[in-house]
C-alpha cells in the first residue's frame, strides 16, 4: 500500500531541491511572463512539473544543460524532433551548408526530390508531400480522407495528443457523449458534429463507433479495394454493407461497376439511374458515368456510351478520375467508329492520354 504521507514529504523535498538548483531559470521565467502568455513560447510548456519550466542553455546528444549549468538526460528529445539526438554532426553540417545557399524560397529544390525518393524507397509509398508540423500532417490526412470517402466524422482515442487539430479536442463526458475538452477555446463547431471518441484499448467501443452512421469508411474502402483487384462478389458484399450502415449514395457508382463486371449491364443501368448525380462528388459522378457507359457498350449501344461520357468533367483538372474519364471517352469514340473525333480529342489532351 502506498504511504501517501511519505510520498507528499518526498515530493516537497524534491520541489525544494528544484528551486535551490535553478535560480536563473526562475529569473528567466519571471522576465518571460512579461512578453509571453504563461512565460513560455508554447502554452503546453506550462504543464511541466515544478514551479516553472527549466530554461535550456544548450543540448547535445541525449543531454541538455540548463541556464544554471545543471546537466540532464533528455528523455523527450524534442518530442521526436531530435530523435537521433541533439545536433548530430551530420545534421549540423548539412544545415550549415544549406544556410549559406538560402533557407526557404517557397519553391522546390533538388533536395526535395532526393528526400521524397528516399522516403518512397524506405516506406513503399510512391508520393510524398511535406508539412511544417504534426498538426498540419493530421489536418491533411483528415481532409484527404473526407475528400475520398465523402464522410465528415473522425474517430479519436480519448486523451491522446494530435496537435492542435480542432476535431481532436474532444473527450467523453460521464454519460459517454462526445464533448469539448476542458480549456478548448474558439471551437468552430460542437465537437459532437465532427468527432467520435473511443477510450484507449476499448475494442467494443471502436467497433460500435465504426458501425455508426457516417463512419462506414472501413466497409466502403474494403469494397473498393476488392473491386480494384477484381474480387467483384466480395466487393459487392462490402459495398452493400457500407450502404446499409451509412445510407450514403457514395457507394452506388461502385455497386454499378460490380454489376457490370459480373455481366449484368441492364442492372448496372438500373443502379446508375437510381441516384441524382448532383449529390455525388465529382469523382463519384465520373465513376457512375464510367459504369453506365460500359453497360451501354456491353449492350452494343456505342453512341449512347459516348453520350454518357460527354460531361463537364472531361475538361476539369488532372485528377486520376479525370484521366480515367478521358481515356474511356476516347475508347468509346473509337468503339463507335468515330476515329476522327478520337484523334482530335487525343490532340486536345495529349499528355493525359499518353500517361495512361
Amino acid at each position: 500500500m502506498i504511504n501517501r504521507a511519505r510520498l507528499k514529504e518526498l515530493h516537497a523535498k524534491e520541489a525544494a531541491r528544484f528551486l535551490a538548483r535553478t535560480p536563473k531559470s526562475r529569473e528567466r521565467f519571471a522576465a518571460a511572463k512579461e512578453v509571453m502568455p504563461g512565460g513560455v513560447p508554447m502554452s503546453w510548456m506550462t504543464k511541466w512539473p515544478g514551479a516553472y519550466p527549466l530554461f535550456v542553455a544548450s543540448a547535445k546528444g541525449a543531454h541538455f544543460v540548463d541556464v544554471d549549468g545543471n546537466e540532464y538526460i533528455d528523455l523527450c528529445l524534442g518530442d521526436t524532433g531530435s530523435m537521433t539526438g541533439h545536433s548530430p554532426a551530420a545534421t549540423v553540417n548539412a544545415i550549415e551548408a544549406q544556410l549559406s545557399r538560402g533557407m526557404t524560397a517557397m519553391l522546390p529544390t533538388d533536395d526535395a526530390v532526393l528526400v521524397s525518393s528516399e522516403l518512397a524507397k524506405r516506406f513503399g509509398l510512391p508520393l510524398w508531400q511535406f508539412t511544417v508540423s504534426a498538426t498540419d500532417a493530421n489536418r491533411h490526412a483528415i481532409r484527404y480522407s473526407r475528400l475520398i470517402t465523402g464522410k465528415s466524422k473522425v474517430i479519436v482515442i480519448d486523451r491522446c495528443y494530435h496537435g492542435s487539430v480542432d476535431e481532436t479536442f474532444a473527450t467523453l463526458d460521464s454519460s459517454g457523449k462526445t464533448v469539448s475538452r476542458e480549456g478548448n477555446i474558439g471551437a468552430p463547431v460542437a465537437l459532437s458534429e465532427t468527432t467520435r471518441v473511443v477510450e484507449f484499448n476499448d475494442l467494443a467501443g471502436m467497433e460500435n463507433s465504426l458501425k455508426a452512421g457516417r463512419v462506414a469508411i472501413v466497409r466502403e474502402r474494403a469494397g473498393i479495394a476488392a473491386l480494384n483487384v477484381k474480387k467483384y462478389q466480395e466487393a459487392q458484399k462490402e459495398l452493400r454493407a457500407a450502404q446499409r450502415i451509412s445510407g450514403s449514395p457514395s457507394v452506388i457508382p461502385y455497386l454499378a461497376q460490380c454489376e457490370l463486371a459480373l455481366g449484368n449491364p441492364r442492372k448496372t443501368l438500373e443502379i446508375a439511374g437510381s441516384v441524382d448525380p448532383k449529390i455525388l462528388s465529382a469523382a463519384e459522378r465520373v465513376e457512375l458515368r464510367l459504369a453506365a457507359s460500359g453497360a451501354r457498350t456491353a449492350l452494343g449501344q456505342h453512341d449512347a456510351a459516348v453520350v454518357t461520357l460527354t460531361c463537364p468533367e472531361l475538361a476539369q483538372g488532372d485528377a486520376l478520375w479525370s484521366k480515367k474519364l478521358r481515356q474511356a471517352y476516347c475508347d468509346a469514340l473509337i468503339a463507335a467508329g468515330r476515329d476522327d473525333e478520337a484523334a482530335r480529342f487525343v490532340a486536345k489532351y495529349p499528355q493525359t492520354l499518353t500517361d495512361q
